[in-house]
């Protein structure tokens, strides 16, 4: 019985949050797709510099969790969406991944309706809810990606553009003869 979900029997019906979580992805592709899509270009026009660009990804991880009622589709879709942002900023990869891991990740088990969520609800015994107080590191976690992006901590912007084959062609010609 899924009730323990939910905080109380009377919130949310249990066959409503089975057909929800069966139901969701396929709702999504179909009917809700071309709205997501404005929506997350809407949210990469916003990006004006590094902190812009890790809180997009972690708003943009955290919904779709809610939308997508799966860990994976979100972890996937917004590693997609973001992936030609970081590039093209000249970030490295790790750090859209790290910011995935911190926000589409760690969230999932907060969503009662989730699989990750009635996954972790069922197991437990407890309501999704009722354990959300003491998840401290899933709601800290993708603040502390924000406040890293801000302070620069541990981002790793490498070389871009020109520069990139002029310092391979130095690092190449100063090992000629050291064979």
């Amino acid at each position: 019985d899924f009730d323990m979900v939910f905080m109380s029997e009377n919130s949310f019906p249990s066959e409503f949050a089975v057909a929800l979580n069966a139901t969701c992805p396929v709702f999504i592709s179909v009917k809700i797709m071309s709205k997501l899509a404005f929506g997350m270009h809407a949210i990469i026009k916003m990006v004006r510099g590094t902190v812009s660009m890790v809180a997009g990804t972690a708003f943009t991880g955290i919904f779709l969790n809610v939308v997508s009622a799966d860990q994976y589709l979100s972890i996937i879709l917004t590693s997609n969406i973001f992936q030609a942002v970081y590039k093209d900023n000249g970030y490295e990869s790790r750090l859209l991944s790290r910011t995935c891991e911190d926000s589409a990740t760690v969230t999932s088990v907060l969503i009662p309706w989730n699989t990750c969520g009635m996954t972790q609800a069922t197991v437990l015994g407890v309501a999704t809810l009722t354990y959300l107080p003491y998840t401290f590191f899933c709601l800290l976690s993708p603040l502390m990606s924000i406040i890293h992006a801000a302070f620069g901590w541990k981002i790793k912007r490498p070389c871009k553009g020109p520069e990139m084959p002029a310092k391979k062609a130095i690092q190449a010609t100063s090992n000629i003869g050291r064979t």
